[in-house]
């Protein structure tokens, strides 16, 4: 289990945390324990009966499929998209506008520059 169980508890949550924004704590730990559980399980219940398919391809379905999931069911830290443009803006990366709702009016900004209020249809 070295190296799947290691493979498929990590790596689906480092690519969410690098690649996707809305990524919650909840998410990585749901995505690194189910991935590293489905690993475990492949091996010892079902491998035989897949045709020996090997088990950091479920692992990694499932952990992937968790972080995802579960993600999207919770609510990022407050300032975690201000946090995440910040970063993108030291490190060189391409930065994404802010947005942000207030009373049915969107405010647009990007990182070091002043925004705008944008009307609900817009």
């Amino acid at each position: 289990f070295a190296w799947s169980g290691l493979a498929c508890a990590f790596t689906p949550v480092v690519l969410c945390s690098l690649f996707w924004k809305r990524t919650t704590l909840a998410g990585a730990v749901a995505g690194m324990a189910g991935g590293f559980v489905t690993t475990i399980a492949w091996v010892l219940v079902f491998k035989e009966g897949f045709y020996d398919l090997y088990e950091m391809i479920p692992g990694f379905a499932a952990g992937l499929l968790l972080t995802v999931l579960v993600s999207l069911r919770t609510r990022p830290p407050a300032g975690a998209a201000r946090e995440m443009a910040d970063i993108h803006a030291a490190t060189g990366g391409k930065s994404t506008p802010l947005r942000t709702e207030s009373r049915g009016c969107r405010f647009l900004a990007s990182p070091g520059q002043s925004g705008v209020f944008l009307p609900p249809h817009w």
